[in-house]
């Protein structure tokens, strides 16, 4: 055998297991407890250094994250039953727990159940195996069997008419020459007295405010009601419920009054419910109508059901606590839907585009850029580009796992496929896509990662995760 003499320039070529002829002169069959450093060479391996002891041996496989913010370094060991943080040195730091989020971190498997991810001031702790759900709360509508009647114009000689139940209850006749008796407001009254005669106060209330009346049944049923005058129906309005047009309610009513606006046509996409507020927070005034959810929907989140979040105090010390989701403020299941991820469990947790987001079985939903607490949409009058996003591949369903921040985009994994989210310059409803990129499993339970340009996933060979 000849002796083959050469000069390596380095030993940073890495590991190879092709044969001797493929291989770089720099590489190696072989590198033990050492570093390839393009800048520094081939150096020792800094060994391991026992600093302190944070968990014995009874905290098995439990869940470790990494808090890193500006000059702080913290370790969050979540045991399954608890919460602790410690500090690099391996000083434990104080937490409060709130009781309200004890049985959400409880599981008998953190590790494979359990996932942190540190956004800003918030560390939020997920559990992936517990169901979301809204609480059983409902709109309040402390005016869900009453009518507004509002006598909008008055003139000489006009006839004025209420019917409730098929029944003429009420009616009043303006004079051909005295002023006083055409003021919308001495309509009103008299209107009123004829409520409180024909109608009583056994059954009904019947308020008066100006030129507008309410009339509530007691006992909360249904009734009918309609209003007749003989200027072609232009100048006396009752509304039970629904209207046609904002521009037909008065300006006076009761605080708190809902009505559904369904305008003249059947899309019920486009209908929308308003709220009555009263200028000074009196109980019946002038002030202004605003959107508002449909009466007697759910429209809270259970918090208790969601995403933690562990807090570092101003005194160094941590809480656990659970986090004030907004509520629904708009719309009803037609028109703002609850987000997907309520019924489900929510599997991965992350910020993209300034949006808070989850991955909930085949979705994956992104919050309110304007309140990242907030998945409902503010308004249903109009598409925002604010608004909340639920979106899904409409190529493939699949259970999704995992997310993976990668090159201005968002990749999502499945245990058997990878898909990208994109977005326009704007990133919102109506630029947003999930396209699928291509079919290779992925691992549930091992998270990808990135490490320089390169993003890197896992995929489980038999028993073996390779």
């Amino acid at each position: 055998m000849s002796l083959t003499r050469d000069t390596i320039a380095n030993l940073i070529g890495g590991v190879s297991q092709q044969p001797d002829k493929l291989m770089f002169p720099n590489q190696s069959k072989k590198l033990v407890n050492y570093l390839l450093s393009p800048s520094a060479g081939l150096k020792d391996r800094p060994p391991t250094e026992h600093i302190a002891r944070i968990c014995d041996a009874s905290q098995t496989h439990p869940y470790v994250h990494t808090i890193i913010k500006e000059d702080e370094e913290y370790t969050v060991l979540l045991t399954g039953s608890g919460v602790k943080v410690f500090d690099l040195k391996g000083n434990e730091k104080n937490v409060t727990v709130n009781s309200d989020t004890e049985s959400y971190i409880t599981t008998s498997n953190p590790l494979k159940d359990l996932q942190a991810v540190t956004i800003a001031d918030y560390t939020f702790i997920l559990n992936k195996t517990v169901t979301t759900e809204l609480t059983n709360e409902l709109f309040p509508n402390a005016y869900s069997k009453s009518a507004l009647i509002f006598v909008k114009q008055g003139d000489y000689s006009m006839d004025y008419k209420i019917t409730v139940n098929g029944q003429q209850v009420a009616n009043y006749t303006t004079s051909s020459t005295d002023i006083n008796t055409i003021k919308t407001n001495t309509i009103a009254e008299n209107l009123a007295n004829n409520l409180v005669q024909n109608l009583g106060g056994a059954n009904w209330d019947i308020s008066r405010q100006g030129s507008v009346i309410c009339l509530k049944r007691k006992d909360g049923s249904a009734f009918t009601i309609q209003t007749e005058d003989s200027n072609a129906d232009r100048s006396l309005y009752a509304f039970y419920q629904t209207a046609d047009a904002l521009e037909y309610l008065p300006l006076v009513a009761p605080n708190g009054f809902i009505i559904k606006l369904v305008g003249e046509n059947l899309n019920i996409a486009d209908d929308y419910y308003v709220k009555f507020k009263t200028a000074d927070d009196s109980n019946f005034g002038s002030g202004s109508w605003k959107e508002c959810c449909a009466p007697n929907i759910k429209y809270r989140i259970n918090k208790t059901t969601m995403p933690v979040a562990l807090v570092r105090e101003s005194n160094g010390t941590f809480t656990l606590k659970t986090i004030d989701w907004t509520d629904r403020q708009s719309g009803d299941e037609e028109s703002a839907p609850t987000p997907s991820f309520i019924g489900n469990t929510i599997q991965d947790v992350f910020t993209h585009k300034g949006r808070l987001a989850f991955i909930s079985a085949d979705k994956v939903i992104f919050s309110d850029t304007q309140d990242i607490f907030s998945f409902f949409k503010k308004t249903t009058l109009t598409e925002l580009d604010t608004d909340p996003i639920d979106i899904g591949s409409n190529s493939k369903m699949v259970l999704l796992k995992h997310n993976l921040p990668f090159n201005e985009e968002v990749l999502l994994f499945s245990e058997s496929s990878e898909f990208s989210i994109k977005g326009g310059d704007v990133f919102s409803t109506r630029t947003v896509a999930c396209d699928l990129t291509m079919e290779y499993p992925c691992s549930k339970y091992c998270k990808p990662v990135n490490a320089g340009s390169t993003g890197f996933f896992v995929f489980e060979n038999g028993d073996i995760i390779t």
